[in-house]
């Protein structure tokens, strides 16, 4: 028997790595601007087309590579950072498995520019496949430029599980947020099909945090300052009340690099769990410094999971140092002053002894505003302001008579009666020994339920202020009225914003409404402009990731910025890309929201209800999949008695 075992080629070795590291345009764009760190660059440029599908290029100023070290790079195994394995467990670098290449060259078509700071020309590598097509010398500045032009042009199978140009553009920007927030000494600027979409020059922590995701993060961070011998932590968490129901921003970086770690996470929460509403998660970005041979980043090929050495310990010191900064936030509220913009205002320096006189107006302590004459004892008082205006008297005991004669002809009517109040000097009318008096007028809720309940048919009535039960040819059924509000609008609005060749009702704001989002959002959310623009939104954008409503459908009448910003995050996770199915989420976010309003017991509203929800395409549940109403039969309530 032939031996079976044998190596296999190089081509192949590189592929399978690439299974590993090379998941889709987001992987290459890591690896690629962490060898751009690791060689000092200042500036970086990042430029996709077509979600780094067809191009992804990545530009830096950094030190270059030689004819030799440019060639190397691609090989697999490959490295400048590992010499011996001690080296292992003292890693002050990005990159230092010397796959990435290697594996990026078997997927895709690379064009590689370098030039160091003593060489006169640039190097240029062109690699088809793992395969060296051209090496020549081209004229190019200090740095290295990478271009890798259609990623799994060779595997068409991988190819195929690429997502949406939304869902990889976002997946670009995530990464990209990963690296640019751990680096702020460093400027970065990231394109789009050659549209900006960010530029980040170098500056501190805070604003870098802020230039990145959205100056609203600004207002609600905390810093942490905690440093012990095992380890340092720095950066910001959230104060509890700009904590987030969704989309919570939660970074976790050691020595510079991000990493997931469901465990210190766990810590993080539970700081806040007293603090927080259910449902609520707070944003934070801190910053490990730990002792590079008390951690292992080798055992996941991606470099986001990590080990640490000391990981209970961290735990409690974690807690400790949140739990310090959030309690002296919150026992010490502060208030930032910039000092160049404070006025000085003089402080008066007159005498002291400089009192104005007090007003001389006339007091009469027997004065009783409810007398016929004006005093209690019949003389006539009369104020200069009485006297100039010339009010009319007012006559107390006729009013009371009136309404004493508006109760009588309700008693005879058989209506119920208007309480009024008891004849008794109004001087005590205020004093404790005074008797409870009824309210002058009934409760309105109260005469409207003892209308419809009386002139209600039996068929027909509201339980519980939530079911209705009505009576059919075959037994009883119950609506839950609620529900049902949702399922019919849900209908109405469907069927209104499906009509294109009608033109739709559009409300002006009077006020524009401001909306922010993730500046990771921003490409996403310019795409789904001109959909929403077909269905009655006119929204424009302001830049850095600040968007002006200017009118929304008539049908939207409350929260506009609440619901604008729900609906586009909603379209956003569900990588919506067409009208119709844009058309079907708005009206389901629009009845959810809008069919949880109340429902007057009378009956010609119980009745409309019903007819509207009969004459529904489906009336039976509501848009999420919940039973709207059930049937009781004649057979199931006899059963019941049986």
């Amino acid at each position: 028997m032939s031996d079976i075992i044998h190596v296999l080629p190089d081509s192949i070795a590189n592929q399978i790595a690439a299974g590993e590291v090379i998941q889709r345009p987001a992987s290459i764009l890591k690896e690629l601007v962490e060898n751009s760190l690791d060689a000092g660059a200042k500036h970086i440029v990042i430029e996709i087309e077509d979600a780094g599908k067809a191009c992804l290029k990545v530009t830096d100023d950094g030190c270059g590579m030689s004819p030799m070290d440019a060639r190397m790079a691609f090989e697999r195994h490959a490295t400048s950072k590992i010499a011996k394995v001690d080296d292992l467990f003292a890693l002050q670098s990005m990159g230092f498995r010397g796959e990435a290449l290697a594996s990026i060259a078997s997927v895709a078509q690379i064009e590689l520019t370098t030039r160091r700071k003593e060489d006169d020309m640039a190097t240029q590598l062109i690699l088809n496949g793992s395969e060296v097509m051209e090496v020549r010398h081209v004229a190019a500045p200090i740095g290295s430029c990478f271009v890798i032009r259609n990623i799994f042009f060779n595997v068409p199978a991988r190819r195929r599980f690429l997502k949406s140009n939304q869902t990889e553009i976002k997946h670009l920007l995530e990464q990209f947020e990963r690296i640019a927030l751990v680096y702020p000494s460093i400027s970065f600027s990231f394109y789009s099909d050659k549209n900006l979409v960010l530029d980040l020059p170098a500056t501190s922590q805070r604003r870098r945090i802020s230039d990145t995701l959205g100056h609203t993060f600004d207002k609600g961070l905390i810093p942490i300052d905690f440093n012990n011998e095992i380890l340092t932590i720095s950066g910001f968490v959230s104060q509890p009340d700009h904590a987030k129901k969704r989309g919570a921003e939660q970074f976790l970086f050691v020595n510079g690099r991000y990493m997931r770690h469901p465990y210190f996470h766990r810590a993080i929460i539970s700081v806040y769990e007293k603090l927080l509403a259910p449902g609520y998660a707070p944003n934070y970005f801190l910053f490990f410094s730990v002792d590079p041979s008390r951690i292992d980043v080798n055992i996941h090929p991606t470099k986001t999971e990590i080990k640490f050495l000391d990981e209970q310990a961290i735990f409690k010191l974690l807690t400790i140092a949140i739990h310090q900064s959030l309690s002296t936030k919150l026992a010490i509220p502060t208030i930032d002053f910039e000092r160049k913009s404070i006025v000085d205002i003089p402080i008066y320096s007159g005498k002291k002894d400089h009192v104005l006189p007090s007003p001389d107006q006339p007091l009469d302590p027997s004065y009783n505003p409810f007398s016929a004459q004006g005093t209690a004892d019949g003389a006539s008082y009369t104020t200069p302001i009485a006297s100039s205006s010339h009010r009319p008297k007012v006559d107390w005991q006729s009013m009371f008579e009136s309404f004493e004669r508006h109760r009588c002809n309700k008693k005879e009517n058989g209506t119920a009666p208007i309480p009024v109040p008891s004849q008794q000097d109004p001087s005590n009318l205020y004093s404790k020994e005074s008797p409870k008096q009824e309210p002058l007028f009934p409760n309105e809720e109260s005469l409207i339920l003892a209308e419809s309940l009386s002139n209600a048919p039996r068929g027909c009535f509201l339980h519980a202020k939530k079911y209705i039960i009505s009576s059919i040819s075959r037994g009883l059924v119950l609506i839950d009225y609620k529900r049902a509000q949702q399922r019919i609008l849900y209908e109405q609005i469907k069927k209104e914003l499906a009509q294109e060749d009608k033109e739709l009702i559009s409300r002006k704001m009077l006020f524009p409404e401001i909306c922010s989002f993730p500046i990771k959002e921003i490409a996403l959310v310019d795409q789904l402009l001109p959909d929403l623009a077909s269905v009655g939104f006119e929204i424009t954008s302001l830049g850095g990731g600040c968007y002006s409503i200017l009118s929304v459908p008539g049908f939207i009448e409350d929260d506009i910025r609440g619901s604008v910003q729900q609906i586009v995050s909603t379209a956003i996770e569900q990588s919506i890309s067409s009208r119709e199915a844009l058309i079907e989420l708005l009206a389901l976010q629009l009845a959810t929201n809008k069919g949880k309003s109340g429902l007057s017991p009378s009956t010609e509203n119980l009745e409309s209800l019903i007819a509207q929800l009969f004459s529904c395409e489906e009336c039976t549940y509501t848009p999420q999949g919940k039973l709207i109403m059930r049937i009781l039969s004649d057979e199931d309530i006899q059963r019941e008695f049986s």
